[in-house]
């Protein structure tokens, strides 16, 4: 998710909780122009962020869950001069020695300017390039590639598998007919085609198609469960597009579970894209059983020393121990019926209330649980006031700041 800058003028967003719960449900968040880093309680944070300029930056959050099996891998050499930021993160699979490698990549647009670094689409995907090519070594490891690579290709990437370099002069048109879908996994929920609202394209497609065939990757937007027509993941004023893409290695296809552009934010112009992916490990069954349902007690007993006294000596009456033990004779049958198991219950709940009424008082019948807040009042009025206190302490921290006022007004 491109969050465009981790700050806001109301802070970092990460303490926003309409933000972290965003992001927080998720056990692996790649977000892309961070600025700086963000953190988030529950994961370990791996930044790749400019040391000199504004924007860019990228920051990979790895839940505690899986802290253990992930180890960051070393990308500098390749990144020199380049104004990509790439983060690439080693996730092992511990039931064998291969794993997959997930980068979080943002690639400036073809137009950015940036001082000392080469800015032009060529270099940063060459750079891009090298390390996936580092990376599928030929080991069995799988590559998952993220972020907000600003190439806008239409609907090209119909499984494009040229083998040959841009310079052997195959055309754009070429590219986007070579199709060859033998490698999908035959169940995953992933089409041989792509489809895309954005029929545009610009300078980086041709360098995108050229790392996707020459990788064997495939670019999943637009052709996977959930995201079959390519929705838009950019909203700007001048136009929306699809930018922000998943491609992964075709042996990863068969992890894929469906592809996801999640509703416009706040936090950004652009919006979030999931990725959901089967478990190679079944949960853990539990041990407990299935979660008992049972339903609210219409009160309460206020217990005593007192009253308890006389509740054990009740139950040890001739005529409470002749009911008990006729309802054990009726539950030991064999063949007893759900039914009759049922009624069996009740008439016991209904012998032990009848003790406990003559020995202990009852407290006020339990009512519906009132809401946190009044009906009108929700989590977004509750959200809306404490961002009006936080731009009240921001003016009143810079009165003289006119620019500030006009924002906070």
């Amino acid at each position: 998710w491109n969050i465009a800058n981790a700050s806001s003028i109301l802070g970092p967003k990460s303490e926003d909780p309409e933000f972290a719960k965003t992001i927080s449900s998720h056990k692996i968040i790649c977000l892309q122009e961070t600025v700086t880093e963000v953190t988030l309680d529950g994961f370990k944070s791996y930044s790749n962020l400019r040391k000199v300029g504004n924007g860019g930056g990228v920051t990979t959050l790895i839940h505690r869950d899986l802290i253990n099996h992930c180890e960051e891998v070393n990308t500098e050499e390749l990144m020199k001069g380049v104004s990509a930021s790439i983060s690439v993160i080693k996730l092992s699979d511990p039931a064998s020695s291969t794993g997959c490698y997930i980068v979080n990549c943002y690639v400036p647009p073809s137009n950015s300017v940036m001082k000392g670094k080469k800015h032009n689409s060529a270099s940063n995907f060459d750079a891009l390039n090298a390390i996936i090519g580092k990376l599928n070594d030929g080991s069995g490891n799988e590559i998952l590639l993220c972020g907000d690579l600003n190439a806008r290709i239409g609907d090209a990437g119909g499984y494009d598998q040229p083998v040959i370099n841009r310079a052997c002069f195959i055309s754009d048109t070429e590219l986007d007919v070579i199709n060859d879908s033998s490698d999908i996994h035959p169940m995953s929920p992933i089409s041989t085609l792509r489809n895309s609202k954005d029929k545009f394209t610009n300078n980086h497609k041709g360098h995108l198609l050229d790392l996707v065939g020459s990788q064997n990757l495939l670019v999943l937007n637009g052709r996977t469960l959930g995201d079959s027509s390519g929705h838009y993941t950019c909203f700007k004023w001048n136009g929306n597009s699809v930018i922000d893409l998943f491609i992964s290695s075709t042996s990863f296809t068969h992890r894929v579970k469906y592809l996801h552009v999640a509703e416009h934010t706040l936090f950004s112009d652009h919006s979030p894209v999931i990725l959901q992916l089967w478990s190679k490990t079944p949960p853990k069954a539990s041990s407990k059983g299935p979660a008992p349902n049972y339903e609210a007690a219409p009160f309460k007993y206020k217990l005593t020393e007192e009253g308890l006294s006389r509740f054990k000596d009740m139950l040890k009456e001739d005529q409470i121990t002749s009911q008990i033990k006729d309802l054990q004779e009726k539950i030991s049958l064999a063949n007893i019926s759900v039914d009759a198991a049922k009624s069996a219950c009740s008439d016991f709940s209904s012998l032990i209330n009848s003790v406990a009424k003559d020995c202990f008082d009852k407290s006020k019948p339990n009512g519906p649980n009132k809401p946190k807040y009044e009906a009108w009042f929700d989590q977004k009025c509750h959200t809306a006031r404490r961002l009006l206190k936080r731009s009240i302490r921001t003016v009143d921290k810079n009165p003289d700041n006119q620019s500030i006022k006009d924002r906070h007004r």
